[in-house]
């Protein structure tokens, strides 16, 4: 974008928090529970490998919401 140029919606919001806060404008971002979501991974596969008949199982793992300048109200 040039320097000066308005965007015309109203937050820019980023996935993954990795750079977001760094940017020149800092991005307000989704930053997923990537060790949450390891974890959780292997515990997983470590339950099927013991037992493979067992059921699937469904697991909710929420990412935070980093609010900053570019969604700031």
């Amino acid at each position: 974008m040039d320097p000066g140029r308005r965007v015309a919606v109203s937050a820019i919001v980023s996935y993954d928090d990795e750079f977001a806060g760094i940017a020149d404008i800092p991005l307000s971002a989704v930053a997923p529970a990537k060790y949450e979501a390891g974890v959780s991974a292997v515990e997983l596969l470590r339950l099927r490998l013991a037992e493979p008949s067992r059921p699937r199982r469904r697991t909710f793992i929420l990412p935070e919401l980093h609010v900053r300048f570019s969604s700031a109200l």
